[in-house]
Protein backbone atom coordinates (compact mmCIF):
# COMPACT_ATOMS: atom_id res chain seq x y z
CA UNK A 1 0.00 0.00 0.00
CA UNK A 2 1.85 3.06 -1.26
CA UNK A 3 0.69 6.54 -2.14
CA UNK A 4 2.67 9.72 -2.42
CA UNK A 5 2.25 12.69 -0.10
CA UNK A 6 4.23 15.94 -0.20
CA UNK A 7 5.91 17.74 2.68
CA UNK A 8 8.03 20.86 2.73
CA UNK A 9 10.93 20.73 5.16
CA UNK A 10 12.81 23.72 6.61
CA UNK A 11 15.62 23.33 4.05
CA UNK A 12 13.05 24.26 1.39
CA UNK A 13 13.15 20.93 -0.39
CA UNK A 14 9.96 19.03 -1.14
CA UNK A 15 9.75 15.31 -0.36
CA UNK A 16 7.47 12.68 -1.87
CA UNK A 17 7.44 9.52 0.21
CA UNK A 18 5.28 6.40 0.69
CA UNK A 19 3.15 6.17 3.84
CA UNK A 20 3.49 3.05 5.98
CA UNK A 21 2.68 2.05 9.56
CA UNK A 22 5.79 1.63 11.68
CA UNK A 23 6.46 3.57 14.83
CA UNK A 24 9.69 5.57 15.18
CA UNK A 25 10.71 7.96 17.95
CA UNK A 26 9.10 11.29 16.90
CA UNK A 27 11.79 13.28 18.71
CA UNK A 28 14.58 12.10 16.40
CA UNK A 29 13.09 13.03 13.02
CA UNK A 30 11.12 15.92 11.50
CA UNK A 31 7.37 15.39 11.30
CA UNK A 32 4.84 16.13 8.59
CA UNK A 33 1.10 16.59 9.21
CA UNK A 34 -1.84 15.86 6.96
CA UNK A 35 -5.27 17.31 7.82
CA UNK A 36 -8.43 15.75 6.40
CA UNK A 37 -12.08 14.89 7.05
CA UNK A 38 -13.42 11.33 7.05
CA UNK A 39 -16.99 10.09 6.65
CA UNK A 40 -17.13 6.29 6.57
CA UNK A 41 -20.31 4.44 7.47
CA UNK A 42 -20.13 1.44 9.79
CA UNK A 43 -21.17 -0.79 6.89
CA UNK A 44 -18.28 0.44 4.72
CA UNK A 45 -15.72 0.04 7.51
CA UNK A 46 -16.98 -3.51 8.07
CA UNK A 47 -15.11 -4.45 4.87
CA UNK A 48 -11.88 -3.90 6.81
CA UNK A 49 -12.92 -6.38 9.50
CA UNK A 50 -13.88 -8.86 6.77
CA UNK A 51 -10.37 -8.60 5.31
CA UNK A 52 -11.57 -7.03 2.06
CA UNK A 53 -10.00 -3.60 2.63
CA UNK A 54 -6.57 -2.88 4.05
CA UNK A 55 -6.10 0.81 3.27
CA UNK A 56 -8.06 4.05 3.38
CA UNK A 57 -7.53 6.75 0.75
CA UNK A 58 -8.33 10.37 1.60
CA UNK A 59 -8.03 13.48 -0.55
CA UNK A 60 -6.43 16.48 1.13
CA UNK A 61 -7.59 20.07 0.55
CA UNK A 62 -4.82 20.58 -2.03
CA UNK A 63 -5.94 17.51 -4.00
CA UNK A 64 -3.17 15.21 -2.76
CA UNK A 65 -4.35 11.63 -2.25
CA UNK A 66 -3.11 9.97 0.92
CA UNK A 67 -3.40 6.26 1.73
CA UNK A 68 -2.86 4.77 5.17
CA UNK A 69 -3.69 1.49 6.95
CA UNK A 70 -7.40 1.05 7.70
CA UNK A 71 -6.54 -0.47 11.07
CA UNK A 72 -5.28 2.97 12.18
CA UNK A 73 -8.92 4.07 12.35
CA UNK A 74 -10.07 1.34 14.77
CA UNK A 75 -9.91 3.57 17.89
CA UNK A 76 -12.36 6.00 16.23
CA UNK A 77 -15.06 3.53 15.14
CA UNK A 78 -18.53 4.11 16.59
CA UNK A 79 -21.84 2.34 15.91
CA UNK A 80 -22.44 4.93 13.18
CA UNK A 81 -19.00 4.58 11.58
CA UNK A 82 -16.08 7.01 11.50
CA UNK A 83 -16.79 10.71 11.07
CA UNK A 84 -14.72 13.79 11.80
CA UNK A 85 -11.60 15.83 11.18
CA UNK A 86 -8.27 14.08 11.65
CA UNK A 87 -4.54 14.84 11.70
CA UNK A 88 -2.13 12.15 10.54
CA UNK A 89 1.56 12.64 11.37
CA UNK A 90 4.48 10.90 9.70
CA UNK A 91 8.24 11.14 10.23
CA UNK A 92 10.87 12.02 7.60
CA UNK A 93 10.69 8.43 6.32
CA UNK A 94 6.91 8.78 6.03
CA UNK A 95 6.34 6.21 8.75
CA UNK A 96 3.01 6.70 10.51
CA UNK A 97 3.55 8.29 13.91
CA UNK A 98 0.06 9.23 15.01
CA UNK A 99 -3.53 9.69 13.94
CA UNK A 100 -5.72 11.99 16.03
CA UNK A 101 -9.31 13.07 15.74
CA UNK A 102 -9.36 16.85 16.12
CA UNK A 103 -13.00 17.70 15.40
CA UNK A 104 -16.41 16.44 14.39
Amino acid sequence: MTIVGNCSWPEGRSLSLPVSARHINPYTMPMCEYHFRIAISAERYLAHYQGLVHGVVVTLADGTRLEFPAESLRPFVTHDGIYGQFVLRVDANNKLQSLQQVGD
